[in-house]
């Protein structure tokens, strides 16, 4: 656990996203999002109830996007997560309803496939879409003899 300190940085060098407050003020409504890139440290350490250590985090400096890189910042964040997670376990969902996997032309399939195992859910991945085939495997003819 990580707890996030609230405020963000007061001056106007390190604090990049203040020049974006109308397109965030726009994208209230739709729930868009504008990618930024942040530096933290660790402002205090505590431990809770459960006496687990936590640090808490303070921003140090935040820089929102420009539009013409958005996209990438969005795929480096896909590429980091599956990274982290060391699989695929649901498609990384951005917060405004996009999802940044989803091919361009997704066909009938509506939402993530499950496979139910009891009371757990499974994720599933389709790999190829495509006709399924089945390729008979080479008989191998085999004769008895008979005395």
């Amino acid at each position: 656990m990580v707890k996030l300190a609230s405020a963000l940085p007061k001056e106007n060098e390190r604090n990049g996203i203040a020049g974006r407050t109308r397109d965030l003020i726009r994208n209230y409504d739709t729930g868009a999002t504008i990618p930024v890139v942040m530096l933290v440290r660790t402002q205090e350490v505590t431990r809770n109830k459960d006496y687990e250590t936590v640090p808490k985090v303070e921003v140090v400096h935040i820089e929102a996007v420009p539009d013409d890189q958005a996209d990438d910042v969005r795929q480096l964040l896909v590429q980091l997560h599956d990274a982290r997670v060391g699989h695929k376990k649901q498609p990384l969902n951005f917060g405004d309803g996009t999802d940044p996997e989803a091919p361009a032309d997704a066909g009938d399939v509506e939402g993530p496939l499950a496979i139910e195992a009891g009371d757990d859910v499974v994720d599933a991945e389709v790999i190829d879409d495509g006709p399924l085939s089945i390729e008979s495997a080479p008989t191998t003819d085999i004769t008895t003899e008979e005395n």
